[in-house]
């Protein structure tokens, strides 16, 4: 009766290890999570810096830096095998990490709003506008307590 669990256990014991093997590391998650009831992120993944779609994303971001932090948005680029951002710390992830977490692979180009709850609010394959973005932010309601909020302390 031993000898039939012991493969049995092996089994198992192989599937756990596969399991933890394909997960997420632990400090890879609290990474993003350290943004999580603060930040807004904006996750603009692109193949490579002279990408068509990462440009016009650039383009569409620039001299948006008030109206995003106001919003308590960073903006997050996994560029090749690089990450870097603006308006806030990068997280200490790797591109491999990020792309593996919010499932883009490393030849395409993505966008990705996550909220302050870390749930992905929005996911484009092509550049988004910023209106756009920020007309979604808006009519969240933890934004629209903040609205209400602001409005209240300079009055």
């Amino acid at each position: 009766m031993t000898s039939a669990l012991i493969p049995r256990r092996q089994i198992l014991t192989g599937i756990a290890a596969s399991l933890i093997a394909t997960t997420i590391p632990m400090p890879v998650l609290a990474s993003m999570r350290s943004y999580r009831w603060k930040n807004r992120p904006l996750l603009v993944f692109a193949p490579h810096r002279d990408h068509a779609a990462f440009k016009r994303q650039q383009k569409l971001l620039g001299g948006r830096g008030a109206s995003l932090r106001d919003r308590n948005m960073i903006v997050i680029f996994v560029v090749g095998e690089n990450v870097s951002a603006r308006y806030g710390a990068a997280p200490q992830q790797s591109a491999a990490a990020l792309r593996r977490q919010y499932s883009v692979s490393g030849k395409e180009f993505a966008v990705l709003l996550v909220g302050k709850d870390t749930g992905i609010k929005r996911r484009s394959g092509q550049p988004v506008a910023m209106e756009t973005l920020f007309h979604q932010i808006d009519q969240m309601p933890m934004r629209r307590q903040e609205m209400r909020r602001k409005k209240k302390s300079s009055s």
